[in-house]
């Protein structure tokens, strides 16, 4: 029955988290998911889709889960529109992800204004998406403003005077080459060549073919900047290398895709040498891996894990669009009705509305997600250059500067020169510096005092003006230096320097997943703050991991650990994020009223954890709080209902459904207890959560093995034997597991040889025995009276001396024998305690054996006067008078008797022999009430029983000398 019932929890807990829950919120999601770009479009979805599936298995949103409806719109605007419509007619979206283009995403949004359904889009960059629409939002920056970006980033990062524009009709093409035109009129570019292509020519790559014959015959090194898709950029990017023009390219957003990484794949000269089309080109990319912070490190280690490849930005913006909507939906009180999707869709669209501020922002892995009053979000692009296939940041970034009014040129962390004005937004010029590493070995590690020593490879490509020797080791436990370089170089304005590093460092805890440790390095520069320089991931330089799948990568990197540390890589690990350092005062700050200003830390290293082969860390944090839930309920209802006679029989089965959910409970608690003081307290704290469960996960066990031992022993030997085991037996078996389980203890978790333990322990024995040597002689007597058995619990006994008088004698039910007492309780309900040693003095008589029926005698005398016959009549109607269990009386089966038994000074000498069950009537009651019975039938009869006579003398009358002497005395 605990059986069905569980299983019946478990299908219910299935059924309730599964995605066809009655209780279901759904959302859309739109994108290209066929044709040439395809790949892009998967992106999305996969973004979309691992931030659902984290949510729903932790519960969704108030018990509700997430379902995600999949549109493919082809990227036709016609198509588009048509879904939307669809979208519109159903009463159970209550929004939408997506769609992926800018030209699906101005059809589609006409509906969604019209009809009132909240989107965001993800990828779609246009301008006119969320111009007069108030029921569009993006998570990604403007055409209008990327075209404006790239324009000041070549005069002011690239140094280039001249640009040449190619551009497409469709409307992501059109406003990014209008935009960047005209800013580059404004700010002093020289725009020396346009040209202009239809996307659906039906002769497209001749036409292609003649603007680049064009431009070869012009001449020229100026930069060339494709506004174009990514599809078309394919056949111009072929177009321009093959005809041998090596001029500077610039690319927009939609370069840093699948299509255009994989769209010279099967060309003899990209076959011969990867990357020969792509390498050099700048791209605009709304996120760059390389420079990923933490949160977008777990995303891509996430995504990585999940899909077994690298993400795109794409997925990281889409997983961010799916959070607003999880944020929206889970603070805006819908009402679930159907009949109310109008107001519920109002609702979630007022509470994006209404993400203004960076304090309001919902923070995501493409950082703080706000809008402004278009819909749109205020966030960076970032440069990069294709390499190899790869994309790395390029040297020169501009960073938004978010908090203006603490911005003051007379402060020492800025320089004019390097601030830029986009429309009212102010940008800064920040310097990246590439950090590579390669780890050698990780050795004495102690976390005890959560430190380890390491030896490792770090290098660094940089501008040639950065002084790198400034790097600062943050948790060093010991002074780091760089020392001198083992390799260096200085070509082309770009610096790279080496370094071998040996030192001890401070390791931590991993807040998720509890129960690993971290052994990490991080640096920062001393003296430049992140707004002058920022450290990137160098992707190029690490080719050799970045080619690997995250198990290659993990078999790669145990050799890093010796096995016998006991030790074992979980993961590895780089990200940068920032380090803030009170300015403690310091003038320039004065004026800013800043406290602290930021640095840019790099940090790497490995997640270590004990070998596999143990239970713990087997749930997950995203998993511990349901089966923390599960687990409980499930072991109250085992225990209310072994509380019940009618579940005895299944005590076998009870004992192990409670083992099975205690390890699921104990495993669920400790991971949610860990991830949940992860982060909160100081690692040092974590040790003691970690050596509480250490603890626990001996005597746990241990409880349950001594259950076993009564469920599967004890028991049976009962029922078996139908006596019931010693107390004594079952103390001295519990106590020998437990002992066991302290002696685990000791040697395992606090890590005492058992050998001095042992020794230790003896002495502590002896000191002990000395001091309860009284107590001794009970306990051996205990176990002498369990090994002769004179008696058993429920057998009624009499303690006497040799002969039994009755003012001398105990009698009682033995309900507990143990180690050094013997505990009886009379027919009074009185419980007596006695030594066991006093017992093994004693005279025990035990009415119980060997059979449940004893004999008692009693006697009294008559004088020789009264006939006996009548003396003997009138004992049988006293004894008739009280016989049976009613009148505590003797048992009328077997009869009981009467007799002359012997002749005595007081007269003749009567006997009674009567039966009793002592456990049923106490021989003292009986004896009681027949006397009595007899003393009222002699006494009715004028008969009193004999009793000696007491003898009075005169001592006067025998001694009247001694009288006279007592006088003269007096």
């Amino acid at each position: 029955m605990i059986f069905l019932m569980t299983l019946l929890m478990l299908l219910a807990s299935c059924t309730a988290t599964g995605p066809a829950a009655k209780n279901t919120i759904r959302l859309a999601f739109v994108s290209n998911l066929s044709g040439d770009k395809a790949a892009d479009g998967r992106s999305l979805l996969r973004g979309v889709q691992l931030y659902l599936e984290t949510l729903n298995r932790q519960g969704g949103i108030a018990g509700k889960h997430i379902a995600l409806e999949i549109f493919d719109d082809e990227e036709r605007p016609e198509k588009a529109r048509e879904i939307a419509l669809e979208i519109a007619q159903r009463d159970d979206i209550i929004g939408v992800i997506g769609n992926s283009s800018s030209a699906a995403s101005i059809a589609a949004g006409e509906v969604y204004q019209e009809y009132g359904i909240p989107a965001i889009t993800p990828s779609a960059t246009n301008s006119r998406i969320t111009n007069d629409n108030d029921w569009y939002f993006r998570t990604i920056f403007r055409d209008d403003f990327q075209g404006k970006f790239l324009a000041h980033y070549v005069l002011n990062a690239l140094e280039e005077t001249a640009v040449s524009i190619i551009h497409e009709d469709a409307p992501y093409g059109l406003e990014l080459a209008e935009n960047f035109e005209k800013t580059g009129r404004e700010i002093g570019l020289n725009i020396s060549f346009k040209r202009e292509f239809q996307r659906k020519d039906p002769d497209l790559d001749t036409v292609i073919r003649n603007i680049v014959s064009e431009l070869k015959t012009r001449g020229g090194n100026e930069l060339i900047f494709l506004s174009v898709h990514s599809t078309e950029g394919i056949k111009l990017v072929k177009e321009i290398r093959d005809a041998g023009l090596e001029n500077q390219l610039l690319v927009p957003d939609d370069f840093d895709s699948k299509t255009f990484r994989r769209g010279f794949d099967g060309f003899p000269s990209e076959i011969a040498n990867p990357g020969y089309y792509a390498n050099g080109i700048y791209v605009a990319s709304p996120m760059l891996f390389d420079v990923m912070e933490k949160n977008a490190s777990q995303f891509f280690d996430t995504y990585t894990e999940t899909y077994n490849e690298e993400p795109y930005w794409r997925s990281a913006f889409a997983y961010d669009a799916a959070m607003l909507f999880a944020e929206a939906i889970s603070n805006s009180g819908l009402s679930g009705n159907r009949k109310m999707i109008k107001e519920d869709r109002r609702k979630v669209r007022d509470f994006l509305a209404n993400l203004t501020s960076a304090e309001a922002a919902v923070s995501g892995v493409t950082g703080p997600n706000f809008f402004d009053e278009h819909g749109d979000p205020a966030k960076p692009i970032s440069i990069g250059v294709f390499q190899n296939k790869k994309i790395a940041s390029a040297f020169t970034q501009y960073q938004l500067i978010r908090n203006p009014e603490a911005f003051s040129e007379r402060t020492a962390e800025y320089d004019s020169q390097r601030l830029i004005s986009i429309g009212d937004e102010r940008y800064y010029q920040t310097s990246i510096v590439f950090a590579g590493t390669r780890a050698e070995e990780f050795t004495e590690i102690d976390l005890t005092d959560l430190t380890f020593k390491v030896d490792f490879y770090l290098w660094f490509r940089y501008d040639a003006d950065i002084n790198i020797e400034d790097i600062e080791f943050i948790n060093a436990a010991e002074p780091v230096r760089l020392g001198e370089p083992v390799s260096m170089s200085d070509k082309d304005g770009v610096s790279y320097r080496a370094y071998l590093i040996k030192g001890r460092f401070k390791a931590d805890y991993v807040p998720a997943p509890y129960g690993q440790h971290m052994l990490s390095v991080h640096f920062r520069h001393k003296y430049l703050s992140r707004h002058n320089l920022k450290f990137a991931l160098d992707v190029l330089g690490m080719e050799q991991r970045s080619d690997m799948t995250p198990a290659e990568q993990l078999a790669f990197a145990q050799r890093l650990l010796n096995p016998s540390s006991g030790w074992m890589i979980a993961g590895i690990f780089f990200y940068m994020d920032a380090e803030k350092e009170n300015t403690l005062g310091h003038p320039d700050y004065i004026e800013t009223q800043r406290r602290f200003v930021e640095f840019s830390r790099f940090n790497i290293g490995a997640r270590i954890k004990r070998p596999a082969f143990t239970l713990r860390g087997l749930i997950t944090g995203d998993q511990a709080g349901s089966f923390l839930m599960l687990s409980g309920a499930a072991l109250l209802l085992i225990f209310a209902f072994s509380r019940s006679n009618k579940f005895l029989r299944f005590s076998r089965l009870t004992w192990l459904l409670q083992l099975i959910f205690m390890i699921i409970l104990m495993l669920a608690l400790e991971t949610v207890l860990g991830s949940r003081m992860s982060g909160e307290v100081p690692g040092f704290y974590l040790g003691y959560l970690d050596r509480v469960f250490d603890i626990l996960w001996w005597f746990v066990p241990a409880f349950f093995l001594s259950s076993a031992v009564k469920h599967f022993f004890w028991e049976p030997l009962e029922r078996n034997t139908g006596q019931t085991v010693p107390t004594l037996l079952v103390h001295f078996v519990t106590f020998t597991i437990y002992l066991l389980a302290f002696f685990g203890v000791i040697a395992f978790v606090f890590d005492q040889k058992l050998t001095s333990l042992l020794a230790t322990s003896g002495v502590i024995a002896m000191i002990i025995g000395l001091a309860i040597q009284i107590n001794i002689s009970n306990i051996f007597s205990g176990i002498a009276l369990n090994m002769e058995r004179p008696f058993r619990i429920g057998d009624w006994i009499m303690i006497h001396e040799r002969t039994p008088h009755p003012q001398d004698n105990i009698i009682g039910c033995i309900i507990d024998i143990g180690w050094r007492t013997t505990r009886l309780k009379t027919t009074g309900n009185n419980i007596i305690i006695i030594p066991n040693s006093s017992i093994s003095e004693k005279t025990i008589t035990n009415f119980t054996l060997p059979e449940p029926t004893s004999r008692f005698e009693q006697v009294f005398y008559v004088d020789y006067a009264v006939p006996a016959e009548k003396v003997l009549t009138l004992t049988m109607q006293a004894l008739n008078a009280v016989a049976g269990k009613e009148n505590n009386g003797p048992l009328r089966e077997p009869k009981f008797k009467v007799r002359v038994n012997d002749t005595h000074q007081l007269g003749l000498e009567y006997e009674i022999r009567y039966y009793l069950k002592p456990a049923e009537v106490s021989p003292a009651k009986a004896r009681h009430s027949i006397t009595t019975s007899l003393m009222s039938h002699l006494s009715a009869a004028g008969i009193t029983p004999s009793y000696p006579k007491e003898v009075f003398i005169d001592s006067e009358r025998l001694n009247p000398k001694l009288k006279s002497e007592q006088n003269e005395d007096s």
